[in-house]
């Protein structure tokens, strides 16, 4: 315990030697804290709290199906696949120009 004090005493007399850098030790330990805290009231209030409703637990969503659009994301899943198989012919080829 005595070498706590000790080294709290020699840490006041070094940050009182450059006020500068306590200033800026002590305003990053403040933003710090202060982003911690306001990060940690969002993630309570958003994940961690239950909903303000009776049975919270039994809430479903009810979604209506566009064959439509699931025509397109399906249409539109492709292109990742055919884009790395086009870029593995182009690279095939060019090998084998060599």
């Amino acid at each position: 315990m005595e070498t706590l004090w000790q080294d709290v005493r020699y840490s006041l007399r070094v940050l009182g030697k450059n006020p500068g850098f306590a200033a800026i030790a002590i305003l990053t330990l403040a933003l710090g804290i202060g982003a911690n805290t306001a990060l940690f009231s969002v993630v309570n209030g958003v994940l961690l709290r239950p909903l303000p409703y009776p049975q919270p637990d039994r809430i479903v969503a009810i979604l209506r199906e566009n064959s439509e659009f699931r025509e397109i994301l399906d249409f539109l899943s492709e292109f990742p696949r055919l884009a790395a198989r086009q870029f593995h012919i182009f690279i095939h080829r060019r090998l084998s120009q060599r």
